[in-house]
């Protein structure tokens, strides 16, 4: 599963993302050093599994995940573009 690295106060979370096709098709690829801001749970592992993110200079915005934290790549009938 693709994810990021991210600095928040003194830690750098990995940041789970969500199917590359996914990304793909909603054309998110945030670059090194760009503030993102991640909306997501902890899982077991200590890795943040993203629900929502943003990057505030490209005003590109993602939702990932239901608030539940089901998958939305993987279809159904709530399966929002961003």
């Amino acid at each position: 599963m693709p994810s990021i690295a991210v600095k928040a106060k003194d830690r750098i979370w990995t940041v789970r993302l969500g199917s590359i096709r996914y990304l793909i098709a909603h054309d998110f690829n945030p670059k090194a050093g760009q503030t993102v801001i991640v909306r997501g749970f902890v899982a077991d592992r200590g890795e943040l599994i993203a629900i929502k993110l943003e990057c505030p200079q490209t005003r590109q915005k993602l939702t990932l995940r239901d608030d539940d934290g089901r998958p939305l790549w993987r279809g159904g009938a709530y399966s929002p573009r961003p």
